[in-house]
């Protein structure tokens, strides 16, 4: 008898603590505080594993953290009376998305609010995996209504705005940001897509601002790696070494590497930190300014300062204008000995981007459509595309005209050799599009109806890259029109 007193108080004191630690982890979770969260829930789940609320939000910030394995088990464990539950319907659809098993979770969201079709969160998640398919009007309907069943969820406003944002409403699209890190202050991604948003119409010093949240609720924290404190323009760096870091794409970091000289200029000694395989290029390319580079992953030399590339936007307040952005090529090859031949002997083409950005689908084009340039038996084109599928190979093969040299694409000093040996780019955005740009070669950049904030809104002409010229979608995800209107102007060009 005092065994099983004993017993019934211990799991009475457990059940105490995990509650305790479950709010303590949710408050830490609310405020941004993701680590903290973690190991407050992780304890909670040991000591009341069959709570619901305790398991989904372990879940939830499980997923969250980039471990969607880990958070699978957890719902997995869930019991089966509990598996009727609305959230936990919805965790799993969320799981889904993070999967990218898109048409699973359509299935699901159908499901779930055939059940419970007043759940806001349901038409929320719901919305997102219509959006993931392109079927955006469907998707604009119930992230609105996930808005008028519970106003005041941040992440409704955020995923409303994705969907306006897709949609070529960019004015609605950053209120909709706004009001999300307006009802949560530490909702750093809302307020990095706001930036964005206004970086693409223009609004730099507010987009710059913003776009720092991209590092997190503090974007001073010391990049991993490295405690040297991040840089900012209070700090003088006269006769210090100051180390920037690519930090996102390497798209990205062709882009801004240009600014190093600017902090060279500021009396600094850069030492430029890059991707690996962009290291062989930029080490070879005696890029001004820059004393040392070292690829990503090798130890650090000693530095004083810190500084994440692309912030170097907002650290120089840049404004660019055409003119700033005019003076074409700053990376060097021994190989840059290409004329534009009018004839266009030889054509690059890149068709699709990284298959992991959560933008592919406006960042590539079907094979099946972007062929149809390859049937201009006059030109030989050279595909600089990586990660070509088998299904993309068949399709190749049907173009004696074309030479793939996926295989040979070791890192991008032998990407820009071979881009150098031909006459035009034809691109859509990706890394390959900004090698050329750096280069200064001739590109042509196919762009989908809402592109990514560099690029503008409208017009031909490229604010970073004089040489490239930006052919936009005027519908969306209408790639035929586009492929359309290349095919005909390299046949005109081949008539003179």
């Amino acid at each position: 008898m005092l065994e099983k007193v004993s017993q019934q108080t211990n799991a009475g004191e457990q059940a105490k603590k995990s509650q305790e630690l479950f709010h303590k982890g949710l408050s830490c979770w609310n405020e941004g505080k993701k680590n903290e969260a973690y190991a407050l829930l992780k304890e909670a789940y040991s000591l009341k594993p069959d709570e619901l609320s305790i398991r989904l939000l372990f879940a939830e910030i499980l997923m969250s953290s980039g471990n969607p394995n880990e958070a699978q088990k957890i719902l997995e464990a869930t019991p089966n009376e509990q598996r009727q539950s609305p959230f936990y319907l919805c965790a799993k659809l969320k799981l889904l998305l993070i999967q990218e098993k898109n048409e699973e979770a359509i299935d699901l969201g159908k499901k779930i609010l055939l059940d419970f079709p007043s759940d806001p969160l349901a038409h929320s998640l719901y919305g997102r995996a219509l959006r993931r398919i392109g079927n955006l009007p469907e998707a604009l309907k119930h992230a609105q209504e996930a808005i008028r069943l519970y106003p005041n969820e941040p992440t409704y406003h955020n995923n409303l705005a994705v969907v306006l944002q897709e949609l070529g409403n960019i004015k609605e699209s950053i209120h909709h940001y706004r009001i999300a890190w307006q009802l949560n202050p530490n909702y750093a991604s809302a307020k990095m897509r706001e930036g964005l948003m206004r970086l693409l119409i223009g609004d730099w010093a507010e987009g710059w601002n913003l776009y720092e949240f991209r590092l997190g609720a503090n974007p001073l924290a010391p990049l991993p790696g490295s405690t040297s404190p991040i840089w900012t323009p209070d700090q003088p760096i006269v006769g210090k070494a100051i180390l920037l870091r690519a930090e996102q794409g390497i798209g990205d970091t062709l882009q801004f590497l240009r600014y190093a000289s600017r902090i060279a200029k500021m009396g600094a000694d850069v030492i430029l930190e890059v991707q690996p395989p962009l290291y062989r290029l930029l080490k070879e390319s005696n890029l001004s300014g820059v004393k040392h580079i070292i690829a990503q992953g090798h130890p650090l030399p000693p530095h004083h300062f810190q500084c994440p590339l692309l912030s170097l936007g907002q650290r120089l307040n840049l404004k660019p204008t055409k003119k700033d952005c005019s003076q074409g090529a700053y990376l060097n090859r021994n190989s840059m000995n290409f004329s534009p031949n009018t004839k266009l002997k030889r054509v690059a083409v890149c068709w699709a981007g990284n298959p992991a950005h959560l933008n592919q689908i406006n960042r590539s084009i079907p094979l099946n459509i972007f062929s149809k340039i390859l049937s201009i038996p006059e030109i030989q084109f050279v595909s600089l595309q990586k990660n070509v599928s088998e299904t993309e190979k068949q399709i190749l093969n049907q173009f004696p005209n074309i030479i793939n040299l996926e295989e040979q694409l070791s890192d991008f000093a032998v990407t820009a050799d071979a881009l150098l040996q031909t006459d035009l780019l034809i691109s859509i955005d990706t890394s390959i599009a900004h090698l050329a740009g750096a280069l200064g070669f001739p590109t042509w950049l196919l762009l989908p109806k809402v592109p990514d904030w560099r690029w503008g809104l409208k017009g031909e002409t490229c604010l970073w890259y004089p040489n490239t010229r930006l052919i936009r979608q005027d519908k969306f995800q209408n790639w035929h029109e586009v492929i359309e209107l290349i095919y005909y102007e390299l046949k005109e060009i081949l008539k003179y």
